[in-house]
């Protein structure tokens, strides 16, 4: 695929830490964007397996590839806020997007994202979610996360006059990797703050302060549901 010289610049911030066996998952569903140009820019957080070995030899495989431009880093741990806020820093793209190492995209995410955000004159967007496990495949219906979520969206369906105030009930955009966003909403926002499992929320709802949020209404974004979530380790701690 080439790039196109008319279409923004796109930059893909990847934050990875100790997923050396979903991160090749991750990055191919980046290279599988139909968007082009692309900014790839790829963070290992001070790592414990194999995952900067895994990514550098991933993108020794696919350098070149027409119309994307990688950045990889690999240094000591100082955290997933931190490590996302130094990819943000380092994103070019008129567009930014976040994608977890552990997550992978919809083949037309970024496309989609793009052309809803232009189409509305929005500055931040997400989609709705897929949830998956350690394999890739769709939770069934009757895991507690599926039904956190589908009742979370039941309310976005109903009642609620607005995506903002949904997400002041339940974070339906559930993680930063369903971020999409224009940097000039991050210029005005500034970075994630230090909070281990709500950096996301936090952004979100201060992005509200700004401009309302757009819901691109596909399941575009695969969220793994496994037993190394952040937020599922941070919860186990607390039991």
């Amino acid at each position: 695929m080439t790039a196109d010289s008319s279409r923004p610049l796109v930059s893909v911030v990847v934050p990875v830490y100790n997923h050396a066996h979903y991160v090749g998952a991750c990055l191919d569903s980046v290279y599988d964007q139909t968007h082009r140009p692309l900014q790839l820019i790829v963070i290992d957080d001070g790592s414990k397996d194999d995952s900067p070995r895994v990514v550098e030899e991933y993108l020794r495989r696919r350098e070149g590839a027409p119309g994307v431009e990688v950045i990889f880093r690999a240094r000591e741990n100082r955290g997933a806020h931190n490590t996302i806020n130094e990819g943000l820093e380092a994103a070019r793209g008129e567009f930014i997007a976040i994608l977890n190492s552990d997550d992978f995209y919809h083949p037309g995410r970024i496309e989609k994202c793009l052309r809803a955000c232009e189409a509305a004159q929005a500055d931040f967007s997400f989609t709705y979610v897929e949830a998956v496990g350690d394999d890739g495949a769709v939770l069934p219906v009757t895991h507690p996360w599926r039904a956190w979520y589908d009742a979370a969206c039941v309310n976005e369906w109903a009642a609620a006059p607005s995506i903002g105030f949904v997400l002041f009930e339940s974070n339906i955009a559930v993680s930063t990797g369903n971020f999409f966003f224009r940097r000039s909403l991050y210029e005005k926002l500034g970075p994630l703050r230090d909070y281990v499992i709500a950096h996301d929320l936090d952004f979100l709802l201060r992005a509200l302060q700004v401009s309302e949020p757009l819901l691109v209404k596909e399941k575009l974004y695969f969220y793994r549901v496994h037993g190394a979530n952040t937020i599922y380790s941070q919860i186990e701690r607390t039991e």
